[in-house]
């Protein structure tokens, strides 16, 4: 799904969703949850090369972003369904390397957009992260009428600038390495499904095609993470 700096609401053309942004924008099977934190670390993160793209990621430099902890980034919007698809599987992944504490709220995408009835998806805008390998942040650059809604700040402008020029969301960044430009999987697996059902298969472990598809989105962003930390932690890295 493409974004360009069109000002206005939503195109649709040829059956994919452009998604408009009035100005520059101003979480491995079985799934492993929240590692604890009062334990502090020595980590540094590692200088490694990049693995090769897989799914729809690929590779945007062979060189990390800059840090002593591996720079995560989200962007999305609350009314696009494939940011809410998108969502499930980051928070997933996140959740291996750190604690997100309130990105369990239930929210979904604008009513019948682009096709979709109603996709149910985390509030990681609510959320807080801790992690003592990750730095994450994510923004929503618009609520779910369309109206802008957070604003980046200089660094994640600076990403926006050099990796995401056109602005496209969903966006996710890993390590200033890798980058994705669409959901992982269709949001119409999971279309008005309900959200507290839909978590609790995911936490239970039950298999279907739902948690088929976001538990291997979280473990394609989880390789992802772990070849950026250096195989930390363990617990999480190590096959």
């Amino acid at each position: 799904m493409r974004v360009t700096s069109i000002t206005g609401a939503v195109l649709l053309v040829m059956g994919a969703a452009y998604w408009a942004l009035s100005t520059p924008a101003t979480l491995a099977a079985p799934d492993q949850h929240t590692l604890p934190q009062a334990q502090q670390i020595d980590f540094k993160r590692p200088d490694v090369a990049p693995l090769p793209g897989d799914g729809k990621f690929q590779v945007v430099s062979q060189a990390a972003w800059s840090g002593d902890r591996v720079r995560v980034f989200w962007l999305g919007a609350k009314f696009c369904p494939f940011c809410a698809a998108e969502r499930w599987s980051l928070a997933r992944a996140l959740e291996r390397f750190g604690t997100l504490k309130g990105g369990d709220g239930a929210d979904a995408h604008q009513e019948g957009l682009a096709g979709f009835r109603l996709v149910p998806t985390p509030n990681l805008r609510a959320a807080v992260y801790t992690s003592q390998y990750l730095n994450y942040s994510g923004k929503e650059i618009f609520d779910r009428d369309n109206t802008p809604l957070d604003t980046l700040d200089a660094e994640e402008q600076t990403i926006i600038d050099r990796f995401n020029p056109d602005a496209t969301f969903p966006f996710l960044m890993i390590n200033g390495q890798y980058a994705q430009f669409d959901s992982g999987f269709s949001p119409g697996l999971i279309d008005q499904m309900d959200f507290d059902t839909l978590r609790r298969q995911l936490d239970s472990g039950e298999v279907n095609d739902a948690t088929n598809a976001i538990i291997g989105e979280a473990d394609l962003i989880t390789r992802y993470l772990c070849n950026s930390t250096g195989g930390q932690p363990a617990a999480v890295c190590t096959p």
